[in-house]
């Protein structure tokens, strides 16, 4: 749309007076003889003025939301993973106490199969509580969520990577955590997501 502003011009019913008799009305000159005008016929309308209508402007409402999100920064997602992680190590510790009343101790032999129960755990504990609600218990204590790059829930294969990026960090001591000081962690960039304050 042009901001140039929009001329509408206004016409006054044609003037059947002849010029002599304008002048008589009016005296010696009448109100539109003004300099630069051109003389008029009988019969021709005249153009009295020109509005100005100035453009619509495109402002938005005085009420629309605005979205300010902040990146949860690294010590609120060390936090979080610490309590996911207590939560992690009290299930195992559960299972091998609960066997171990069972008359069914877990020994060395039974070290796989513990881990890839622990595993399958750790999948349904962090994939379905990001995938339909942008957190894990750890992240809802302290205040964060995990949302995409456009502020949408994750996807069943974005949580999932995001998942598999966490087991990574862990798996390095916590080095992933570290690209968190630009602003995403590891888990964030390689599930297409951004962690951030609630």
């Amino acid at each position: 749309m042009s901001d140039e502003p929009l001329e509408l011009p206004l016409f006054r019913a044609p003037d059947r007076k002849s010029q002599d008799e304008v002048d008589e009305l009016f005296g010696e000159s009448p109100p539109h003889s003004e300099k630069g005008s051109t003389a008029r016929h009988a019969g021709e309308p005249i153009i009295v003025e020109q509005l100005k209508i100035p453009p619509a402007q495109s402002a938005a409402p005085a009420d629309a939301p605005t979205l300010a999100l902040q990146q949860a920064g690294v010590g609120a997602r060390l936090a979080a993973g610490i309590i996911d992680l207590i939560v992690h190590v009290a299930v195992a510790g559960a299972m091998v106490e609960g066997s171990a009343l069972l008359g069914a101790p877990i020994g060395m032999g039974q070290a796989v199969p513990l881990a890839f129960v622990i595993l399958l755990f750790s999948f349904l504990y962090h994939v379905v509580p990001l995938a339909f609600w942008g957190h894990t218990p750890g992240m809802t204590v302290v205040g964060l969520r995990t949302r995409t790059l456009d502020d949408r829930p994750l996807s069943l294969p974005q949580a999932t990577r995001h998942w598999l990026a966490l087991l990574l960090t862990v798996a390095t001591a916590g080095l992933g955590l570290l690209l968190a000081f630009a602003g995403r962690s590891l888990a964030d960039r390689l599930s297409g997501s951004q962690t951030l304050l609630q």
